[in-house]
């Protein structure tokens, strides 16, 4: 579902451009942390997987928390270990970017969702606009937080499932993406 709009083109393009090279400015700039659990609910526990070492916290070994998004975050990781990517200085940024490009589809997935609502092209993608260039969606996007994938995953879940004349696969998968985003 491209924007046939010349207008909506622009807007689109240009938010998704600007976008990118905001959020990959910051992938590569910071190197603090905003939550912890950004590090002890995804990073490290995903490091065990791969490496056979790091710290696990309480919510894993007592059953709290569910493991499919360190181990989303483990084969990211795993990849690039195999890849020759084993310092803390590749696959991380694997990671981050990886996050970046998920920020990214989000605000895809919004303009379909907008268009699937009938939207204008124009106002679908002054929405996806507003997530591309929004300073919160920025700043995070690059942080391997349950949340950045949750969002990815319920958007493109609606996207999926709203679709003009759904398939069943198009709906089996928008709602595997919902339950996914809840894991």
């Amino acid at each position: 579902m491209r924007p046939h709009s010349a207008t909506a083109r622009l807007i689109l393009w240009s938010a998704l451009i600007v976008g990118l090279g905001c959020r990959v400015y910051v992938a590569l700039t910071d190197d603090g942390i905003y939550w912890p659990d950004e590090i002890h609910q995804s990073l490290e526990p995903a490091h065990r997987l791969v490496f056979g070492y790091g710290l696990i916290a309480w919510e894993f070994v007592e059953g709290a928390r569910n493991w499919a998004f360190p181990g989303f975050i483990a084969v990211l990781m795993g990849m690039s270990a195999a890849l020759k990517g084993d310092s803390p200085q590749i696959y991380l940024m694997v990671i981050r970017l990886v996050f970046v490009a998920m920020s990214l589809a989000t605000a895809v997935g919004i303009y379909r969702v907008a268009r699937a609502w009938r939207a204008s092209e124009e106002a679908a993608a002054v929405g996806a606009a507003a997530w591309a260039l929004a300073a919160p969606s920025i700043y995070f996007a690059h942080r391997a937080m349950s949340e950045n994938a949750a969002t990815f995953a319920a958007v493109w879940a609606v996207v999926f499932l709203l679709a003009p004349n759904a398939s069943r696969r198009s709906v089996w998968l928008g709602a595997s993406l919902l339950g996914l985003s809840v894991l």
